[in-house]
Formats: C-alpha cells, structure tokens, sequence
C-alpha cells in the first residue's frame, strides 16, 4: 500500500525535490494543501471502494502536519451549522471519522495530533474487521 501513499512514482516519488507537496511547502502552503488533502481523503473514503487506502492517505497528510510542527494558518471561522451540514453531507456525522474531520477544520496544533491519533485507532478497527494485523507505518518525514 505505501506505493499509493507515500511518495508515489506518479508524482515524481520520494527523491524528486520538485515533488508537488515539496513545491508546495516551500510556498508556506504545506499546512493547508496538507489538511485540504486529509479532508478530501476522509470525505471520499466511503463512497470510492478504496476505504482505507483512501484513510491511509489522510493519515499520511495528517501526520506530515504533526512532523512538520506547522499551526493553523490562514483559516477562516466556518459557522458551526455549516460544519455540521458539511459532516452530515459526507455521511460521516456521529461515525467514527466524525471527530476527527471536526478536529481538522477547528483544532489548534493539539487538537490536529488528537485528529490522527483518533484516524490511526480508526484505520486498527479497519485491519482487523479486514483480518489484517500489524501496523504498517506511513512516514511523514520522508521525501
């Protein structure tokens, strides 16, 4: 699976230092391009047949966040009724990736860590109903 999620040749893979998330970053954007990601990942996870690869990759963008230290930057206040039809509209309202997508859109720097931490107890339940054991890591750090 880490094919699909960390570096993939398709972008260049891991030593291409014009890889697009490295272009990004060293724009200033990485913090948003990164959570924008992770939120298109949790919010087509369900809907593709490709759940948990799709869960790998926002965990991936999640954690390059944690790794890379950056803060909620350049954000907006979104109205708490629009989250709430947001969430319900991606069909995620009162399951398991509810929390986690809240604590994207509105959690500072903590807030963000507990978001992955939730993903990766999430992703554990997923191997095992799929009879999968183990954790393959995904390494934000790398690239």
């Amino acid at each position: 699976m880490a094919e699909q999620v960390d570096h993939p040749q398709h972008y260049g893979g891991e030593d291409n230092p014009f890889e697009v998330i490295e272009v990004l970053e060293a724009l200033g954007l990485g913090w948003g391009f990164c959570v924008g990601n992770a939120l298109k990942y949790l919010a087509r996870a369900p809907f593709k047949g490709t759940e948990r690869t799709d869960l790998e990759k926002a965990r991936w963008y999640i954690n390059r966040v944690c790794v890379k230290g950056w803060r909620p930057s350049g954000r907006t206040t979104v109205a708490a009724d629009y989250n709430d039809q947001v969430r319900e509209a991606w069909g995620i309202t009162g399951g398991p990736l509810d929390d986690v997508v809240y604590l994207l859109i509105y959690g500072d720097e903590t807030g963000i860590k507990q978001s992955l931490l939730m993903l990766e107890a999430h992703l554990e339940v997923t191997r095992v109903r799929e009879g999968e054991a183990g954790d393959d890591e995904v390494d934000g750090e790398a690239g």
